[in-house]
């Protein structure tokens, strides 16, 4: 089968060699053309062990790479891997996914034949549907499912063993429009009854699925593999729901060390008991720096800014962040290092937009708990603030101006609340400062 992959990366590059290895035709598209000539070359643009024996074995041949693309006319199916960066709250930028997705469109608009777009990049749950889909349709001019396809394939390989990752998979997740389903995920009112099986109809497969089995057939056909076939938000959950669950056990194990230590226990043996407890595992459980890498981090800011942006907390996946910086925190006091200093803009610490918000809703207490106290008319500056607030200034009065133990009375309105005498300010001399009923200031 003939196979075109969009995004020469870390994921590109490791897909494009291994479909080449099991016998297709591949093709690699990248914008750069350095990277272009070095997989043309035989080498490979990235370090990853054992793909630069595949690419030496297959460049020129089955696997080549081009700048264009107008070639992926010539293939069967595209896979898009290209990257899903986050920004400063945590949300992914699907700017180059859109702009990748623009050109494919582009270039399938000539095409008579059927094409299969398959998502390979991390993305949260509705991008394929709700973004790249009617991206393919604006520029190829096509509706889908009349000559062009979406599906959603993610990728589970980890740094360092990508090569054996992607040719031994521990499961295969094919993500399909369901029948009787649009572009947003919502069942038609032609679609199927509730109770049926949405992936097949008398026996039949949907063609978008048959055809990633057909991509997949020589893995399928060496080891039994478990394949789970589900919808695109589905198989684009699953890829952050494995990470953020992955990201949370190796918190949890260095929570468990920072216990070890305190008790003189040796960490590694109670990893190694209880891995062996099926429900466990024994992988990812050694405790050390935290994770990091270029997905945990990214994928764990993306899932809880994407549950914030729907009107939650995002606070399931929040403790595992805390608990990487306590543990960096902790192994850098230990080694005698200090915490780094905060990023500074002129002198002055810059804040997220979280701090602020939090700094706002603080100042908003005091200026109430200050009015609350008597003193209003001290509000008007920040120095007149500081030197005008009441906290029990007498004793034995809160700072409501109650006596302490009185309760609120039972008539519908409170009582007025008594005003307090400002306290003078004692200077180092003797003298105090006088109050000015002008300006409030002494």
């Amino acid at each position: 089968m003939n196979v075109s992959v969009v995004g020469s990366g870390y994921v590109g590059t490791t897909i494009a060699a291994c479909f080449a290895d099991l016998g297709h035709e591949v093709l690699a598209i990248d914008v750069d053309e350095g990277i272009v000539d070095t997989i043309n070359a035989g080498e490979t643009p990235i370090y990853e062990p054992g793909l630069d024996d595949l690419i030496e074995a297959r460049a020129g041949d089955r696997l080549r790479a081009t700048t264009e693309y107008d070639a992926v006319g010539e293939t069967d199916v595209t896979f898009l891997a290209l990257p899903t960066p986050t920004d400063e709250e945590g949300h992914i930028d699907l700017a180059v996914m859109r702009s990748g997705a623009e050109q494919l469109g582009d270039a399938l608009a000539e095409k008579r034949e059927d094409h299969l777009v398959v998502v390979k990049s991390t993305v949260i749950p509705g991008t394929t549907g709700d973004t790249i889909g009617p991206i393919l349709e604006e520029h190829a001019g096509t509706a889908l499912g009349e000559g062009i396809e979406v599906a959603m394939n993610p990728e589970f390989l980890r740094e360092g063993t990508a090569v054996s990752d992607f040719l031994s998979p521990q499961k295969i997740v094919f993500g399909t429009r369901r029948d009787g389903e649009n572009l947003t995920g919502h069942a038609t009112t032609d679609g199927p009854e509730a109770g049926t099986d949405s992936h097949a109809a008398d026996g039949e497969r949907r063609p978008a699925l048959d055809r990633l089995y057909e991509v997949y057939d020589p893995l399928l056909a060496e080891d039994a593999v478990p394949v789970v076939e589900t919808g695109l938000r589905e198989a684009e959950m699953i890829k952050y729901a494995n990470n953020a669950f992955l990201a949370a056990k190796v918190s949890l194990i260095n929570e468990l060390g920072n216990v070890c230590k305190l008790y003189d226990v040796d960490a590694y043996e109670v990893a190694d008991a209880i891995g062996l407890d099926d429900r466990i595992g024994a992988k990812f459980l050694r405790s050390g720096v935290g994770w990091g890498g270029s997905c945990f981090p990214k994928d764990v800011a993306a899932l809880i800014a994407a549950r914030r942006r729907v009107g939650g907390t995002g606070r399931g996946a929040r403790p595992g962040l805390q608990a990487r910086h306590r543990r960096r925190t902790q192994l850098a006091s230990d080694s005698g290092h200090r915490r780094p200093p905060r990023a500074r803009r002129d002198g002055r610490r810059v804040r997220s937009g979280r701090d602020r918000a939090h700094a706002r809703t603080v100042s908003r207490h005091r200026v109430r708990r200050l009015a609350i106290g008597g003193a209003r008319r001290c509000v008007g500056s920040r120095r007149r603030y500081r030197l005008g607030r009441v906290r029990g200034a007498r004793r034995g009065v809160r700072r409501n101006g109650f006596p302490r133990g009185r309760r609120w009375p039972t008539s519908d309105h409170p009582p007025r609340r008594p005003r307090l005498r400002r306290p003078d300010l004692v200077k180092e001399d003797g003298t105090t400062y006088r109050w000015s009923s002008e300006r409030q200031e002494c």
